[in-house]
């Protein structure tokens, strides 16, 4: 298991911005990753109403199953992990059972969440670069699908909000891309599944 707290900024790109940003950072300091995301919540959508968020992040071993959890910074989460073998991930997935000694379900339970309604509400899949030639900044730049439709989103993860809010503006003016709010994945996922 693993709890760490997350802080990242997030900006909506264009296909234009994404390709040229692609172009940048495609480089010795970046690795590119393929990912499918799948989300759960209960039918009475406890979690959103928590603003928390659960899913499956299925790429190569260890899978991940993750619990965000929010703070007082607008900008942070705390991720709790579970780490899952491809079996667990297929007993999650189909029979939604939890892996033995899950800190995950810890947390549900802590925050009253009836985990024997939690149920797969949606998935996305991702194509993912991330850069670390701005460490502690890590550049993230994604091309996300979803029930037929592409988005591109730029995310930062940093170690401390002020310094990365500094940084992520000065990186958006740097490169020419106007400030545009991207909301949660899970949120655009619903959107879109929904149209």
């Amino acid at each position: 298991m693993a709890k760490e707290l997350e802080i990242e900024f997030k900006n909506m790109l264009t296909a234009t911005e994404y390709q040229e940003l692609i172009n940048l950072y495609s480089d010795k300091n970046a690795t590119h990753i393929v990912q499918t995301n799948y989300y759960f919540d209960t039918p009475n959508q406890d979690l959103k109403q928590k603003k928390m968020g659960l899913r499956i992040r299925e790429k190569s071993l260890p899978h991940e199953l993750t619990l965000k959890v929010p703070t007082t910074d607008q900008h942070a989460l705390v991720e709790v992990t579970d780490h899952l073998t491809e079996q667990e991930k297929n007993d999650f997935l189909n029979k939604m059972i939890f892996p033995t000694n899950s800190h995950v379900r810890e947390v549900l339970l802590e925050n009253g969440i009836q985990i024997d309604t939690i149920e797969r509400i949606g998935e996305l899949s991702t194509d993912r670069l991330e850069s670390t030639q701005h460490l502690p900044h890590l550049i993230v730049i994604d091309k996300s699908t979803f029930y037929g439709h592409i988005d591109y989103e730029l995310e930062m993860e940093t170690n401390d909000s002020r310094t990365g809010e500094v940084f992520f503006k000065n990186f958006l003016k740097e490169h020419h891309i106007p400030e545009r709010p991207a909301d949660k994945k899970i949120a655009r996922m619903l959107f879109y599944k929904e149209k």
